[in-house]
């Protein structure tokens, strides 16, 4: 369970990031001054680097203690879009096993 909280606070970051990159485009001072364009390119980047390192950890971390089977993976992989968190967080057994 710890593992779904970590991702948690790995998405909340994001959150925070994309809300520094969503301010620094609306900004007036980014349309002034040509060096805020690195600024927004940067964020821009990180956004999407943290992101993607929170789905990775997410898919890579969570497994059957039983089978060593990535269900992490499995879920992110089969369920819609829609649905797999909900999957992932009501899961009793393995679907694996």
């Amino acid at each position: 369970m710890w593992k779904i909280f970590v991702f948690l606070a790995v998405t909340l970051i994001n959150v925070l990031i994309c809300g520094a990159f969503l301010g620094s485009i609306n900004s007036p001072e980014s349309y002034a001054h040509p060096a805020w364009y690195l600024d927004q390119v940067v964020l821009g980047m990180v956004f999407a680097g943290v992101g993607a390192v929170g789905f990775v950890f997410l898919s890579m971390v969570i497994r059957c203690p039983v089978c060593r089977k990535n269900v992490g993976w499995h879920v992110l992989s089969t369920e819609d879009a829609s649905k797999w968190f909900k999957t992932l967080i009501s899961l009793d057994r393995c679907p694996f096993c």
